[in-house]
């Protein structure tokens, strides 16, 4: 037996549609808040408002948008031009997608949008506003714009659904000129600057250009790389390993960097759907005013506007359901009505232009057609033949060229010529251009009545109104079957093609028919051998009543007895009676002809009396005779007194499939029902045809159920007769099945020896063996796999198709063992086929990898402030390829000092540090790092050098680095500045003096300047005792000070007690220990004071601060550390046009304020983090400090306080900050901020939503 062809096309298309693709932005929550916040911007900026309908029209279609397979044509690479083109998902570029469509559920391009719009279809064209807008904001995903499918889920479009909220406030208009320009720069922006799951492709060098940011989220680090965009920082990617030697980033899983995609997308998504709601707004009103010149339509032109409107509809609608345009059709109807009853002489007018519209319409909506509309319809055959009818677009159905391209293909006429179709009947029928009449094999459409819609069958003019559609495609192609080529009324019976689209099974799927085989020994009913296109036509008429289509919806819910009628259709196959056989009484001829027949495009003489109207004449006479013989017959009964038993249906069925035509077993079941069955006394079922003997023993009293067939397989007939009144027979029935009990055999076939990877194909095939002729035919197959010698695995199960991809992986090397069986329509199943074998080849072998080589430190470096008397502190940055694996380390190593350091030629020689004071080498280049080299020789001078061993190779030996440890001294032996009358003599302090002590006060006489030394530590004594008080040690500043110390030699103000800068000073080991306020601090009386990394601690013992500003003159604060002080920085002075500013500074573990202001100073203090302090920063008087672009957070009293001596009316302004989380300060003015404090009189209107780097 044959196999079955053109099913590979249908698993193609269930594979493309049930693909995990996730659509762009959710299309149930998203894409409406996008586009309804889209509206809102547009409104805000206009006068003449969308309104509310529009509005909701225009929501709709960015809904819609996303219905299968629209969605393939939502991506769009500027890069390259392309759409989607992932393996077999293949779309269009959205960008063309939104100027071309062809669907078929409906083409809402812009030219579309204009047409909609210019026929007065304003839903429609409101309609297609949403559909763009959906492309358009799918552009703002990146996985739209990189080509990324995303089949397992985009984890930004995810987080978008669960928590993307618009922000009106920050998202703006943007003006659109034209949809190119939009989709260009909207996809350009998400493409160049975001990354997508699958797309996400960065390496080493790539990775130094950003700066970064760490966070600790459930108990882990992870590590966020931050880009800059339009002067707006984000995290782009993070690795959730940053420690890692080659850590892995990603974008999937993160609120944070989710939040900054959604916060940089998003409002961009906004502001072009407004522009390009703004862009077809002003379009619009330009077809208003070319309408406005127009004459304005007549009542004709209404009419052909309502009819193309109605066309376009059934196209729109017809893939979600067929009944969709139900609504529209009523509303088309509504607006005919109307006129109708106003129109008085028009009336007949109406009609011509209107009756495909209203016989349709007469059925669906019988309420309102009771008045004016049967009026109408009353009218049909009375037209006007001078009157020009309007021609819509789905009735132009030109002439077709058939091709002649398959076995069974048989041109009409004899020849290969230009045949077309010249009137469409029904859902079933049509007549060519050469007059011969087609009924399409294996369907039965429902049937048309009588002029009128009040006889005729559910969904009858749905059915012809799509027939004439597919009809409408393209070129037209008739398949005659081997055995049937003209049923008993001489109509050729044929497969039907359109452009390769096989109608009969196109009208079977969409519910528009039922099916209708003969069966052998039906008379004048000719068995069709074509098994193949059988079974395709039933499988689509089941896949219809499966989903609830046309026939099988509630549209044409039917009483108990008329469903019963109907499942006996579709069980046992009858024969259609002559009435169901009628062609219908309403047949519109087409007004175009093949050629040049029918210029004018109006229907001439002869098609309007066409040779149906003849046929129909005849069917009523021999109706009419029909009628008469019934009648005679039931005469001659009613004189017999008699009443004979008839046979409605006999059929016999498998008892397992429930087939009527085929059976796997000799034992069947018998389906039968009888007219008068209570007149019956006896049942005689045979195998024979030969009519019993009334006395034969065989006969029995009780209605048959089941039959035994004999043995071997092929056609089998069972015949029964009713035995009725005093002894007397009636008529013979009988009936027929296929006996098909060989199961099918099937194999593997066209498997190479190995493939490179998965995704190779697949191939088998089968034949239904049978000991007769006659055979069920192959039904589908099944197929398993194993790999290497693991269980078999189902694979297919139920394929129609002869072939597949198999994409399951494999690892290299692998092997791969098929095996297929078939089964029949019958319900044989075969034995497995022997089994296939492949492989996957083997993966090549790789030569070993050259071991990659650091680079060797070439910046080691003593900082002299951590020198002690028995310590060293190093420093260096790591170099690369220094941190491939867990495995590495530094070897770093130290001699005394005799001469030139000589440690590259005298390692081995060297003392090694003890590792557990030495880091691991950072995975990335460039990282600081430290290490503390203990139990040195006091007074002694060293050379220091280290090795980096990454795993796989060592570094040459780095520079060499030397330090003398201090000398064991007391206090006393410190340097102490000289002084006269308190006065200091001393006006620079070097490095090489440090650490300097002071016990006392200390004074700088006006004019003169105080130079501090980089690497400079200064030492200060305890409170002293004066006249009873006890006073901290200060600093008093008439002239100014410049302390300029460098990243690696900051300058050090700290207490005596603190031994981690210059030693222990005071030589008592960890007897005592400093703390806040230890010393008192410095006051300055003039400006241009300098302080560059410098570190303050302990001190501000001073209550009127660590460093007192007594002028705000030029002063400068910057890349300082000020920690574990008591007071801080405090300004008492008046404004200036050169004020002081305060940048780049770490305040933290400080007790009271870290920085106040007083009188009317007016410093900038901008890029420090303050945390962790007692307090943050204190305003008072009218100071107006400027307070921007700083992280305060975690402060235990106020982040920014104003006291109740602050008298100014100006706002302090303190905008622009991190308070330690995105809801802002806590205040009364932001319910919900949960970040540091803030009292009144201060503006922070503005923040930051997350920490300034």
């Amino acid at each position: 037996m044959l196999l079955r062809r053109g099913i590979n096309i249908v698993l193609y298309l269930a594979l493309i549609l049930s693909a995990g693709i996730v659509f762009g932005y959710d299309n149930l929550v998203i894409h409406p808040s996008l586009t309804e916040a889209a509206v809102k911007i547009y409104n805000n900026q206009v006068n003449k408002k969308i309104t509310n309908q529009r509005i909701d029209w225009i929501v709709q279609g960015s809904i819609a948008e996303d219905a299968i397979p629209r969605y393939l044509n939502h991506f769009y690479n500027p890069t390259t031009g392309k759409g989607l083109d992932s393996g077999a998902l293949k779309g269009a570029p959205a960008k063309e997608w939104a100027k071309n469509q062809d669907s078929v559920s409906g083409d809402y391009s812009a030219g579309a949008i204009f047409n909609n719009y210019r026929a007065g279809d304003f839903k429609r064209a409101y309609q297609g506003i949403g559909h763009i807008l959906h492309l358009i904001q799918d552009m703002s995903v990146p996985a739209h714009t990189r080509n990324d499918p995303h089949p397992s889920g985009d984890p930004f479009e995810e987080w978008a659904e669960q928590y993307g909220k618009i922000n009106l406030s920050k998202t703006g208009f943007i003006e659109a000129d034209n949809l190119d320009q939009v989709f260009d720069e909207l996809a350009n922006y998400s493409h160049n600057n975001f990354f997508s799951k699958d797309t996400v492709n960065i390496d080493v060098n790539e990775i130094l250009k950003y700066s970064t940011e760490e966070k600790i989220i459930n108990g882990k680090k992870r590590k966020y790389l931050i880009n800059s965009l339009d002067g707006v920082k984000y995290k782009l990617i993070y690795t959730p390993n940053p420690d890692s030697i080659k850590p892995v980033y990603q974008i999937d899983g993160d609120l944070y960097l989710n939040l900054d995609y959604w916060n940089m997308l998003s409002p961009k998504a906004v502001g072009y759907s407004s522009g390009v709601i703004d862009y077809f707004i002003k379009e619009f009103e330009k077809i208003d005013k070319e309408e406005s010149a127009k004459q304005k339509l007549s009542f004709w032109g209404k009419i052909g506007n309502k009819l193309n409107i109605f066309s376009n509809e059934i196209k729109y609608v017809w893939g979600d359901t067929l009944i969709a345009s139900k609504q529209v059709v009523d509303k088309s109807f509504d607006f005919t009505n109307e006129k109708a009853e106003t129109a008085g002489q028009n009336i007949e007018f109406f009609a011509a232009a209107n009756k495909e519209i209203i016989s349709e319409t007469a059925r669906q909506s019988a309420e309102v057609i009771k008045d004016a509309g049967v009026k109408v319809l009353a009218t049909v055959k009375e037209l006007d033949s001078n009157i020009p009818p309007v021609i819509t677009a789905v009735d132009l159905l030109k002439p077709k060229q058939a091709g002649a391209d398959d076995e069974n293909f048989m041109p009409e006429d004899g020849g290969d010529v230009a045949i077309g179709v010249s009137n469409v009947i029904d859902g079933d029928t049509i007549v060519l251009t050469t007059g011969e009449k087609v009924r399409y094999i294996g369907i039965d459409t429902p049937e048309l009545g009588k002029p009128g819609a009040e006889d005729d069958e559910c969904l009858a003019w749905a059915a012809r109104i799509r027939n004439m559609e597919l009809l409408s495609m393209g070129e037209l192609k008739l398949i005659k079957d081997p055995a049937a080529d003209k049923d008993k009324y001489g109509r050729l019976l044929r497969y039907v093609y359109i452009n390769g689209v096989f109608i009969n099974e196109q009208l079977a799927r969409e519910g528009l028919a039922e099916t209708f085989f003969c069966l052998p020994g039906w008379e004048n009913c000719p068995v069709t051998a074509d098994k193949q296109r059988e079974e395709i036509i039933m499988s689509a008429r089941d896949d219809a009543e499966k989903n609830n289509r046309g026939l099988f919806s509630s549209v044409c819910a039917q009483d108990e007895t008329q469903k019963h009628e109907n499942t006996k259709t579709r069980k046992h196959e009858n024969t259609k009676t002559k009435e169901q056989e009628n062609t219908g009484a309403i047949q519109q001829p087409i007004s175009v002809q093949r050629g040049n027949s029918s210029e004018s495009g109006s229907p001439s003489d002869d098609l309007l009396q066409s040779d149906e109207q003849e046929e129909q004449e005849e069917q009523d006479e021999q109706d009419e005779q029909e009628e008469q013989e019934e009648q005679d017959e039931q005469d001659e009964q009613d004189e017999q007194g008699e009443i004979i038993p008839v046979v409605s249906y006999f059929n016999l069925f498998d008892f397992i499939s429930g087939s009527t035509a085929y059976a796997a077993s000799t034992s069947i079941g018998i389906d039968l029902e009888i007219e008068n069955q209570d007149a019956v006394s006896d049942y005689f079922l045979s195998a024979a045809s030969t009519t019993p003997d009334i006395n034969d023993k065989d006969w029995a009293s009780s209605s048959p159920e089941n039959f035994i067939l004999a043995d071997g397989d092929g056609l089998k007939n069972a015949y029964l007769w009713l035995k009725y009144g005093e002894d007397k027979i009636a008529d013979m029935a009988s009936s027929s099945i296929v006996l098909d009990t060989s199961a099918p055999i099937a194999a593997i076939g066209g498997l190479e020896e190995q493939y490179d990877n998965s995704g190779f194909a697949v191939n088998w095939s089968g034949q239904d063996e049978a000991s007769s002729t006659i055979a069920s035919g192959l039904a589908d197959f099944d197929v398993q796999y194993r790999i290497n010698n693991n269980e078999w695995q189902d694979w297919i199960s139920a394929a129609t198709s002869t072939g597949a991809i198999f994409n399951i992986a494999v690892d290299a090397g692998g092997s791969i063992y098929f095996r297929v069986r078939a089964r029949d329509n019958a319900g044989n199943t075969g034995e497995w086929s022997g089994e296939a074998e492949t492989k996957i080849a083997d993966a090549p072998a790789e030569p070993p990898a050259a071991p990659v080589i650091p680079n060797s430190i070439n910046d080691l470096i003593v900082q002299n402030i951590y020198t002690s008397n028995n310590s060293v502190r190093l420093f260096w940055t790591s170099p690369e390829n220094a941190g491939l694996n867990e495995d590495a380390y530094y070897d770093l190593r130290y001699k005394e000092k005799t001469g030139d350091c000589d440690l590259d030629l005298n390692w081995a020689g060297a003392v090694k540090a003890a590792s557990s004071t030495i880091p691991a080498p950072d995975s990335l280049s460039g990282q600081r790092q430290t290490a503390e080299i203990t139990g040195l020789t006091a007074g002694t001078e060293y050379c220091f050098a280290a090795m980096a061993y990454n795993g796989e190779a060592w570094s040459g030996v780095s520079n060499q680095a030397s330090a003398k440890t201090k000398s064991i001294f007391a206090v006393n032996d410190l340097t102490r500045p000289a002084h006269s009358s308190g006065y200091l003599l001393t006006q620079t302090l070097t490095a090489d003096k440090s650490p300097y002590y002071f016990d006392r006060d200390a004074r700088m006489r006006t004019g003169k300047v105080l130079t501090i030394e980089p690497g400079v530590v200064i030492k200060i004594g305890g409170w002293y005792i004066s006249q009873s008080y006890k006073y901290p040690v200060i600093f008093l500043i008439d002239g100014k000070i410049i302390a300029q110390g460098t990243e690696n030699n900051p300058i050090v103000f700290t207490s005596i007690y603190d031994d981690s800068y210059g030693g222990d000073s005071n030589c008592d080991g960890d007897a005592t220990s400093p703390g806040h306020g230890s010393w008192g601090g410095l006051q300055i009386s003039s400006g241009d004071n300098i302080f560059d990394h410098v570190i303050m601690k302990y001190g501000g013992g001073d209550r009127r601060g660590l460093i007192t500003f007594y002028s705000n003159n030029g002063n400068q604060i910057t890349n300082s550390v000020f920690e574990n002080n008591w007071h801080g920085i405090d300004f008492r002075a008046a404004s200036s046009s050169d004020p002081s500013i305060i940048e780049h500074n770490m305040f933290f573990n400080n007790k009271s304020a870290v920085i106040y202001f007083h009188d009317s100073a007016n410093p900038v203090i901008r890029y420090n983090n303050i945390y962790n302090n007692n307090s943050g920063i204190g305003v008072s008087d009218v100071a107006a400090p400027i307070i921007n672009y700083n992280n305060i957070y975690n402060n235990g009293g106020y982040g920014a306080a104003v006291n109740q001596w602050y008298y100014s009316t100006q706002l302090v302004d303190v905008k622009f900050n991190w308070w330690g989380d995105e809801s802002g300060p806590e205040h009364a003015g932001n319910p919900g901020g949960i970040g540091s404090k803030v009292t009144d009189k201060i503006d922070f209107s503005d923040w930051l939503l997350s920490m300034y780097e």
